[in-house]
């Protein structure tokens, strides 16, 4: 059923996203969580591949969860890859939540890295904050976009600028609406 529930989801998020151009026609990206081995060709690859082609406006973004790529095989890496050969965006979510894996970052495809709010819990740590900047560091060196999450106050945007951070998320940009 998971397939099943996922393919509604992308079809109604891609339709959401069609409606919120016609409001602002800067949106042109939606994202979806997916489990690793649903981007598999005999899963969900080919559907994947084929709502992001139909709709060419909107760029699709897939987030697999850090702790799935424990289970990245060449084959995974290989459909991952289709994926962004057809124009999806994939983003490894939640880095840092668990025990994080140097490896993800260099064996997984990706465009986009997300740091776990883990991560950020104690900004007054200095390695914390040298963590980030060399997170930031590796991922423009490799042309990935880095997006720190859980940033909640002013305070924790002005460390996140002065590390270097470009791209955040959280409470203090705004909070999940329903789509009314």
């Amino acid at each position: 059923l998971l397939n099943e529930l996922t393919t509604q989801v992308v079809t109604k998020a891609l339709d959401a996203a069609e409606e919120f151009q016609l409001l602002a026609p800067g949106i042109d990206c939606m994202t979806v969580n997916l489990e690793l081995h649903q981007i598999s060709d005999d899963q969900l690859g080919p559907f994947i591949r084929d709502a992001a082609r139909a709709r060419p406006h909107i760029s699709l973004c897939v987030e697999l969860n850090e702790r799935s790529l424990r289970n990245l095989t060449d084959e995974l890496r290989d459909d991952a890859e289709n994926l962004q050969k057809a124009g999806v965006i994939i983003a490894l979510d939640d880095y840092g939540s668990d025990d994080s894996s140097v490896g993800a970052l260099v064996r997984s495809p990706m465009d986009i890295l997300k740091i776990d709010r883990s991560l950020i819990d104690d900004l007054g740590d200095p390695r914390q904050r040298e963590f980030i900047k060399a997170l930031q560091g590796f991922g423009s060196s490799l042309d990935h976009q880095m997006v720190v999450e859980g940033i909640e106050h002013p305070d924790m945007v002005e460390v996140m600028t002065s590390l270097g951070v470009r791209n955040a998320q959280g409470y203090y940009y705004g909070r999940p609406l329903s789509f009314a």
